[in-house]
């Protein structure tokens, strides 16, 4: 019986076999693992070229991509060479391995291994024969020495693993070579593996100039404008539309970008605009046009340096006295006064490194504001002087600590306006004179006049030209002013202006104005500013004649409207007694009686009604007749009519009046004006006198009676009232019939008298006048002799 020799191990030959074989099975998957990830590898790179290359991914999305890539690859890695290197399989598997490609083994190498693991005690303990468990070891060593331990691996697989990887490695190594050539794959190795900005070959490229290192810096809350500019110089491409993509807080949206407005026969512009109102949420853009995608840039919002608390005072001038101090508020358009200034504290929202004030326009330089203890407060003083005439708007430029150079959101801005200070405005009303005025009249003026600080003089001013046109006179008449204190800036008094001294000949055009200074100082010292200047009165300077003569053409004007409104009365009268005395038609239906007695009546209230506004028309023009004749009383006053009435007057050895025709103030006063305010309400002193009030109340009254019997009763009252109207209207007609001829008389009287008073003049100028004439003509001798003796007969 054979000794079972105890070995503890796999046989030796086994052992060296299952050692080469582990080595080739290691080759074997490490092959396979490298096939896998360079063929994974390859297929990535074939697919991030195609996904770039067409839609063109931007940073964030090749970074995803690239991320993707990579965990793929490690994926590979781990499970197809990692993990499979790190499970080593056991001998005994390899052994199961071998006797599977091998069935003719029947399992007596698996045996020969397990059998060669016990020792002498371990078999006989399980009660197993030595001798059969050493035959069995040394079969399967026997059978290990026959067979090739390498039919356990898949030879055509390991093969194909290996065609494979030199296919991926050559792929790759080609891929290699063109990166490093440049080109096409250098840019996709540039975009995807080093994630560089670097642009596939393309017609057109887009440019964001506005970017600054991929982003653009923007006020929150103003309007943002984003550009976007064709890159003429290297598009073949250049008309193309541009789209904008907009990403905010995750939300994706898309518009068509505006082209820029460019002058007619231009080309076509390369710029797009897209206008954001009110950007208040940071949001990243990028634009689309023609075969260009640009990267995404991103819109970062901060708060721009502005002015939240502005104030603005002007300090007016010293000659304004009181109240210098003048707040502006709002932003204008301010006038300043000239000669004053302007302070300015502007408040800001954070600390600043630059202030500056600017004119819109850049119009003037920049200003730069003074600073104060607190870091937030600016201050600044303009001088009126230096602001210009024109309207001016000011905006802030301000920069901040971080340097964001912007203006505010809403810009904070005001406008200035250096203005004069306004002259005086004069507003007179000259009383009591017509168009037309004698040399020797007077002409009152009621006159307002005000300025915004003060007053200080005051005078008429009057101009006209010679007969011949050739010499203008002017000439300026100081008006003392009534002010109730010295500090008042308006007035309102009454002033004359009398013709009499100025010796202002006939036949002229006389310009009359109003001229007022203020408290301004002038432009030198002790010198008046520019006055203000009332509206020009135009007055025709006549001889009394001319006066008198169109004074009495205006009386008879009134004459003839009082003889209508005579008229009109009296043919009023006539209707209200046709109306009394109206009786309704007996119908020929007895049915409709009542109705034809009720259209009577209504017929009757509404002639009634009709009768009474026409007696108001007349009554009111009666009146203006009275104050026009009223105002002739005023106007043959201001024009001193009464010294020519005293030329006519008659006196007796006492000096004392006797005789002459009347004034024509007596006149007009006792004979028109007087009864025709009796007109109005009748006259206390003749109770038989009518009264435009009477008639009209009783037609008041027959108006309230057209349904009764006493309606003629009453209308008859009214016609009798009426009567008395006329009576007193005739008289009136009369006596301005009379007026008339008298004023005439007087104006012929007038003429005589002055004719002979001139008749007087020169002869008593002849007398005193050298006879200058000599009859003889027989030579010169004697004309000399003849004008030398008359010359010392008169020096005698």
């Amino acid at each position: 019986m054979a000794t079972v020799t105890s070995t503890q191990s796999i046989p030796n030959i086994i052992r060296n076999k299952l050692r080469l074989l582990r080595m080739r099975l290691t080759g074997w998957m490490l092959v396979n693992g490298l096939a896998w990830l360079l063929g994974c590898t390859v297929a990535l790179v074939a697919f991030d070229i195609v996904v770039d290359r067409f839609l063109r991914m931007d940073f964030s999305q090749r970074v995803i991509m690239l991320c993707l890539m990579g965990i793929v690859l490690l994926t590979v890695l781990f499970f197809k060479i990692i993990k499979p290197l790190l499970n080593v399989p056991t001998d005994d598997a390899l052994i199961l391995e071998v006797e599977d490609k091998n069935k003719q083994l029947k399992q007596s190498l698996i045996s020969s291994v397990q059998f060669s693991r016990h020792d002498e005690a371990t078999v006989a303990s399980k009660g197993m024969s030595a001798s059969l468990v050493q035959t069995t070891i040394e079969h399967g060593v026997k059978q290990a020495k026959a067979i090739n331990f390498g039919s356990a691996l898949n030879a055509v697989r390991g093969g194909y693993n290996w065609v494979l990887l030199l296919i991926f490695a050559g792929l790759l190594g080609f891929v290699g070579y063109k990166i490093y050539e440049g080109g096409f794959f250098k840019t996709w190795f540039n975009r995807n593996i080093l994630l560089t900005n670097d642009q596939w070959p393309q017609d057109t490229y887009l440019i964001i100039p506005d970017a600054v290192d991929g982003q653009i810096i923007a006020a929150r809350g103003s309007d943002l404008t984003l550009r976007v500019l064709v890159d003429d110089k290297r598009s073949n491409v250049t008309d193309v539309e541009v789209t904008l993509e907009r990403e905010t807080n995750g939300n994706r949206s898309r518009e068509k970008m505006r082209r820029s407005k460019n002058k007619p026969g231009e080309p076509v512009s390369l710029e797009h605009v897209t206008i954001i109102g009110r950007v208040e949420s940071e949001f990243r853009f990028r634009a689309r046009g023609g075969d260009d995608v640009t990267q995404w840039v991103q819109v970062k919002l901060v708060d721009a340096p502005t002015v939240f608390d502005l104030q603005l005072t002007a300090n007016l001038p010293e000659y304004i006295g009181k109240n210098r101090t003048q707040k502006l508020d709002g932003s204008g358009p301010h006038p300043i006064l000239r000669g004053s200034t302007v302070s300015l504290i502007a408040k800001m929202n954070k600390p600043l490194r630059k202030a500056q004030l600017k004119t819109a326009g850049g119009t003037l330089p920049p200003i730069d504001l003074e600073e104060t203890d607190d870091p937030l407060v600016y201050k600044l003083t303009l001088d009126g002087d230096k602001i210009p005439e024109a309207k001016t708007k000011y905006e802030f430029y301000l920069e901040d600590q971080g340097g964001e150079k912007m203006l505010a959101n809403r810009p904070v801005a005001f406008t200035l306006k250096t203005v004069d200070d306004s002259p005086p405005v004069i507003r007179p009303n000259l009383n009591g004179i017509q168009g037309l005025v004698i040399p020797r009249a007077f002409l009152p003026f009621t006159i307002s006049a005000s300025d915004q600080y003060g007053l200080e003089k005051m005078a008429f001013k009057y101009e006209y030209k010679g007969n011949d046109n050739s010499v203008k006179i002017e000439k300026t008449i100081d008006i003392p002013l009534k002010k109730e204190k010295p500090t008042d800036s308006s007035v309102y008094q009454n002033a004359i202006l009398d013709l009499r001294p100025e010796k202002i000949p006939t036949g002229v055009t006389l310009k009359v104005t109003i001229l007022a200074w203020d408290n301004q100082p002038g432009a030198k010292p002790g010198e008046l500013p520019k006055p203000g200047q009332s509206r020009e009165f135009l007055l025709r300077v006549v001889t009394e004649e001319e006066f008198r003569a169109d004074l009495l053409r205006r009386e008879i004007e009134q004459r003839n409207a009082f003889e209508q409104s005579y008229n009109n009365q009296l043919e009023l009268q006539s209707e209200i007694r046709t109306t009394a005395a109206a009786r309704p038609q007996k119908a020929a239906d007895p049915s409709k009686q009542d109705e034809i007695v009720e259209q009577f009546f209504l017929e009757r209230e509404n002639k009634i009604m009709a009768l009474q506004r026409r007696q108001k028309i007349i009554g009111t023009n009666v009146q203006g007749v009275g104050d026009r004749f009223k105002a002739f009383l005023v106007e043959a006053a201001n024009n001193r009519l009464d010294e020519s009435d005293k030329l006519l007057e008659k006196k007796n050895d006492q000096g004392e009046v006797e005789d002459g025709p009347r004034k024509f103030k007596d006149r007009l006063t006792e004979d028109i004006i007087t009864p025709i305010g009796h007109l109005e309400n009748g006259n206390p002193k003749d109770p038989d006198s009518g009264s435009f009030f009477a008639v009209l109340k009783s037609i008041e009254g027959s108006r309230r009676m057209v349904r009764q019997r006493q309606f003629s009763d009453k209308a008859e009252e009214a016609a009798n009232l009426q009567e008395r109207i006329l009576r007193d209207m005739q008289n009136i007609l009369r006596a301005m019939s009379s007026s008339a001829s008298d004023q005439k008389i007087i104006n012929a009287l007038i003429e005589i008298k002055k004719a002979e008073d001139r008749l007087k003049d020169n002869a008593e100028r002849k007398k005193d006048e050298p006879d200058d004439f000599d009859f003889f003509e027989d030579d010169g001798k004697k004309d000399g002799k003849s004008k030398q003796g008359k010359k010392n007969k008169k020096g005698k």
